[in-house]
C-alpha cells in the first residue's frame, strides 16, 4: 500500500509524457530533426565522436537514438521515445533520493509537482539531448548520498560509488554543454563539507574525489578533441561573453542576466521567450509551485549546514549557472540541470506548509488540492494553449510535415519531386524529410521556390509548394496547378499547392562558363530591359549540374555554396550585390537543371546608364571561389540598364 502513491505519480507522469506524442508537439523543430539525422548517420555506419550540426552536439543522445531506431524503426515518434523514458527514470530516482534525504511526504510532493509541471512535461516530449541530464544528475546525487555513510555501514563498496560518480560525470560531458559545470558537483560538495562537517568530509573523501577524477578522465577525450577542433563549437563565444566582460571590469552584463534569469523562474511575463519550448514569457514554475519553492528555499537556507540541504543548494546553484550567465533565453534547456533540485524545493516547501495543518484527512486533501491546481494550470498551458498556437505550429514546421505526409500518401516512392520550403538548407527541412519519408528513400529536390527551382535531369517536375514559399511570378508562368490542400484554420502557412512545373526553354543555348567541371552556366539575363533608380533588378541564371562530387565536402559538413551577382560602378568597385543559392547543393544530382533569381536593389540616387555586372560561385565556409575553364573566379554579365 505504501507504494501506490508513487506508482500512481509515475503512471501519471508517463501518460503526460507520451499521450499523443506523434502529434504534440505539432511537428519537428530543426534541432530535433538534426538529432534524428545524427542517429541516421550512426545507423549508416558513420561513427562520429562529435556531431557538427547546429552549434555542435555531444554524441551520447545520437547513439541512444540510433539504437532505438534500430529496434523500432525510423519515425518522428521513435525520435521522441528516448527522453520520456529517461525522465520517468529520473523521476523515480529523484523520489528515492528525496525520500532518503527529506522524508517520504516531501519526496511524494516533489514527485507529484514534477510529474504535472509544464517544464518537465515539455522536456519529456521534446527530442533534445538535454533531457538526459536529469537522470544522470539524480544518479549522481544517489552516489553522493551513499558516499556520506561510514565505511562500516555502507552496503555499496566505495569503488562502486566512485564508479557511479565517474560514469555519471563522464556521460554528462558527452550529453550537453551545461554539463561542463555540472560534472564537478561532487568535488564542490566535498569542499563545502570540509568547511561545515569535516568528519563527513573525511568519510566521503575517497569515493567523492575518485569519482570526480574518474568523470574528468572519461570526459577528457571529448574536451581534448574539441580543443583540437575549435571550429566545431560556435556557441561558446555567446556563453562566455558576459564572463569576458566581467574580467574586463564590467559586471553589469552578468548582473543583468542573472537577475533576469532568476525572475524567469517565477515572475509572470519574465520567462523564456523562445516559443519552441515555452509560452513566451511564461515563468518556469506555475504560481502554486513557485510559492512553495520560495518557502522551500527558505527552509534549505535555514538548514544549509546539514549535508542533504547543502548538496541541494549547490546543485541548484550549479544547475542555474548557465542561464545566470547568458540570461533567460532558452532557459528551458540551459537550466535543465536545475530541474530536480528546483522541484525538491517545491516538495520541501509543500511539506513544511502541510505540516502546519491538523493531522488527519486535512493534510492529504490540501496536498491534492495544491497538486491539482498546478496540474490544471500546466496541462491547460501545454496542451490547450502552447501546442495549438499558430506560431508554435510554424516553429515545428507543421506545414512541411503536412506536405511530406501528402507526398507519402499520393506520390510513388521512386518519382523525382521538388518541394519548396523557407528553410531548404541541409541542416533544416531536408532533415525533417528524411525522418518522415525515410532517409534517402525519395529523390526529393529541396528549394525555396520564391527564388529558385531544381529540375531533376532537366525535365518537368511535380512540386509541393507551401504558401510561405510560393513560386516567384516568373516560375508561376511555367506552372500548372494540379491540386491544393487547405490546412486547418489558424495556420500561419495555410495552403499547400501541388504544381506541375516545366523547365525554361533552352533551345540553341551555348554554355557561357563552366566552373571546375561541377556546374555549367547556360544562361544569364536581366528580367527587365531597364530598371529605374530605387527599383529592383532581377538577374535569372540557368545552370546545368555536371558532377556535384567534384566539389569536395569539408571534413565536418557538406559544402555550402552561394552564387554572387555584382553590379559594378565605373571605377570597378561593387555598387550593389546579392549572394545566395536557394536550391542547396545537398540535393543536387548530375544532370539537374538549376534556375536561380537574384534581386539587386538600386538606390534612388543611382545615376542612369549602363552598368557592368559579374557572377561567380563560392563555398561560404572557406570563401573559396570556383574557377572557370578560363582560369577566372568570375564571369562578366550583360550590362544592366538603369533608366531615367
Amino acid at each position: 500500500m505504501r507504494r501506490w502513491p508513487i506508482l500512481t505519480i509515475l503512471l501519471l507522469a508517463y501518460g503526460l509524457s507520451v499521450v499523443g506524442l506523434s502529434d504534440m508537439p505539432p511537428g519537428l523543430t530543426h534541432d530535433e530533426a538534426a538529432h534524428g539525422w545524427e542517429a541516421l548517420q550512426v545507423l549508416g555506419g558513420e561513427f562520429r565522436y562529435y556531431f557538427p550540426l547546429g552549434y555542435g552536439r555531444e554524441p551520447l543522445y545520437a547513439y541512444l537514438l540510433a539504437g532505438t531506431m534500430k529496434l523500432i524503426g525510423v519515425s518522428p515518434f521513435t525520435l521522441r521515445l528516448v527522453i520520456p523514458w529517461a525522465m520517468i527514470y529520473a523521476l523515480a530516482g529523484g523520489y528515492s533520493w528525496s525520500r532518503r534525504e527529506f522524508g517520504r511526504p516531501a519526496a511524494l510532493l516533489t514527485s507529484a509537482f514534477w510529474a504535472v509541471g509544464f517544464w518537465p512535461i515539455a522536456v519529456s516530449r521534446q527530442a533534445l539531448r538535454s533531457g538526459l541530464l536529469p537522470l544522470l544528475l539524480v544518479l549522481m546525487a544517489i552516489g553522493v548520498t551513499l558516499a556520506l555513510k561510514p565505511a562500516a555501514k555502507r552496503k555499496t563498496p566505495s569503488w562502486q560509488i566512485s564508479a557511479i560518480l565517474a560514469l555519471t560525470g563522464g556521460l554528462m560531458l558527452h550529453t550537453y554543454i551545461a554539463a561542463r559545470v555540472l560534472w564537478i558537483l561532487p568535488l564542490l560538495f566535498w569542499l563545502a563539507l570540509w568547511i561545515v562537517d569535516r568528519d563527513r568530509a573525511r568519510i566521503s573523501a575517497r569515493p567523492l574525489l575518485l569519482g570526480t577524477l574518474g568523470g574528468l578522465v572519461l570526459g577528457a577525450p571529448l574536451m581534448i578533441f574539441l580543443q583540437l577542433n575549435p571550429g566545431l563549437e560556435s556557441r561558446l563565444d555567446m556563453l562566455s561573453r558576459p564572463l569576458t566582460a566581467l574580467l574586463d571590469g564590467d559586471v553589469w552584463p552578468l548582473v543583468n542576466n542573472s537577475w533576469a534569469s532568476l525572475k524567469a523562474l517565477a515572475w509572470p511575463g519574465a520567462g523564456d521567450y523562445f516559443l519552441a519550448y515555452n509560452i513566451p514569457g511564461r515563468p518556469t514554475l506555475e504560481i502554486t509551485s513557485a510559492l512553495l519553492a520560495v518557502l522551500g528555499l527558505g527552509v534549505v537556507l535555514w538548514r544549509w549546514r546539514q549535508p542533504p540541504y547543502l548538496y541541494l543548494l549547490l546543485w541548484l546553484g550549479v544547475g542555474l549557472a548557465p542561464s545566470l550567465i547568458t540570461g533567460p533565453t532558452a532557459n528551458t534547456t540551459r537550466n535543465i540541470g536545475a530541474l530536480p533540485p528546483l522541484y525538491a524545493l517545491v516538495g520541501i516547501g509543500g511539506w513544511v506548509l502541510i505540516q502546519r495543518l491538523p493531522r488527519g484527512w486535512w493534510r492529504p486533501a490540501v496536498g491534492v488540492i495544491l497538486i491539482t491546481a498546478a496540474a490544471g494550470q500546466s496541462s491547460r498551458d501545454y496542451f490547450a494553449v502552447w501546442q495549438t498556437s499558430p506560431d508554435v505550429r510554424a516553429a515545428y514546421q507543421s506545414t512541411i510535415i503536412a506536405a511530406l505526409d501528402e507526398i507519402e500518401q499520393t506520390i510513388p516512392p521512386d518519382q523525382p519531386l521538388m518541394i519548396s520550403s523557407v528553410y531548404p538548407g541541409p541542416a533544416h527541412d531536408p532533415l525533417i524529410g528524411d525522418l518522415v519519408l525515410g532517409a534517402g528513400d525519395r529523390p526529393l529536390r529541396w528549394v525555396d521556390a520564391r527564388r529558385a527551382l531544381l529540375f531533376p535531369a532537366g525535365n518537368a517536375v511535380e512540386a509541393f509548394v507551401p504558401s510561405a514559399a510560393d513560386l516567384h511570378p516568373l516560375f508561376a508562368s511555367w506552372s500548372t496547378v494540379k491540386s491544393q490542400t487547405n490546412l486547418p484554420a489558424g495556420e500561419l502557412d495555410p495552403l499547400i499547392t501541388h504544381y506541375q512545373i516545366a523547365p525554361p526553354p533552352l533551345d540553341n543555348v551555348n554554355a557561357l562558363a563552366e566552373f571546375e567541371g561541377a556546374i555549367t552556366l547556360l544562361s544569364a539575363e536581366w528580367l527587365a530591359d531597364n530598371v529605374p533608380p530605387g527599383g529592383v533588378a532581377e538577374m535569372m541564371t540557368v545552370w546545368q549540374i555536371e558532377s556535384p562530387a567534384v566539389w569536395p565536402a569539408a571534413a565536418d559538413r557538406a559544402p555550402d555554396l552561394a552564387i554572387f551577382v555584382h553590379v559594378l560602378a565605373d571605377d570597378g568597385e561593387i555598387f550593389t550585390q546579392e549572394d545566395r543559392l536557394d536550391a542547396p547543393f545537398s540535393t543536387w544530382r548530375s544532370g539537374d537543371l538549376l534556375v536561380q533569381i537574384h534581386q539587386l536593389y538600386l538606390p534612388p540616387e543611382t545615376t542612369p546608364g549602363d552598368y557592368r555586372g559579374r557572377l561567380g560561385m563560392y563555398e561560404r565556409g572557406s570563401e573559396q571561389r570556383l574557377m572557370t575553364a578560363a582560369g577566372e573566379d568570375f564571369m562578366m554579365l550583360p550590362a544592366l540598364q538603369v533608366s531615367e
